[in-house]
């Protein structure tokens, strides 16, 4: 859960129709990351932001990239046309030290998103491109100690913590 010192974080807050499009997207920085990276970068990240390029053409949309490694300099790219969601960056991963992804890797990636110049409202996605298991951030017992699936002990604990910040769904 984000402290109270640390910028909002809503992704998964409802936005209006018009309202801009905003991707986080955090991959691992690691050898073996680098070696799946081509066919992640050629065939399954074009198609997912595709996907969410085209259900509304007519709002901005813009992607955040950020790696696990804490040397990396986060940067953004526009998506002003489907064709762009084909036109992804390399990011030169496996070059330094093997930087698996981690709970507290996420954080910190959530946290340099929110205290960017984002906009505020808008639809707020995050994507993990990750090769290796997730990593412990020491905060409270492991998905693993739980018995879960480290991914998918995060995604639920993500889970929770964005319909947390959503408002009350509307009763007819």
């Amino acid at each position: 859960m984000a402290s109270s010192s640390s910028p909002s974080l809503q992704f998964a807050s409802q936005a209006s129709p018009g309202d801009p499009v905003s991707v986080l997207i955090l991959v691992e920085d690691s050898q073996a990351m680098a070696a799946n990276w081509p066919d992640v970068r050629t065939y399954y990240l074009p198609k997912l932001l595709d996907s969410l390029r085209t259900a509304d053409l007519s709002v901005p949309m813009r992607l955040w990239w950020l790696t696990s490694s804490p040397s990396f300099s986060p940067f953004t790219t526009p998506i002003t046309h489907p064709a762009q969601c084909n036109e992804l960056p390399d990011l030169g991963l496996g070059l330094a030290a093997e930087t698996s992804i981690s709970t507290s890797t996420i954080r910190r990636s959530m946290n340099i998103y929110a205290s960017s110049n984002k906009p505020r409202r808008g639809s707020h996605h995050l994507v993990i491109v990750a090769a290796s298991p997730l990593l412990g951030g020491g905060e409270g017992p492991s998905p693993m100690q739980s018995g879960i699936d480290p991914w998918l002990g995060m995604a639920l604990a993500l889970c929770q913590v964005s319909r947390s910040t959503l408002p009350p769904w509307p009763r007819p």
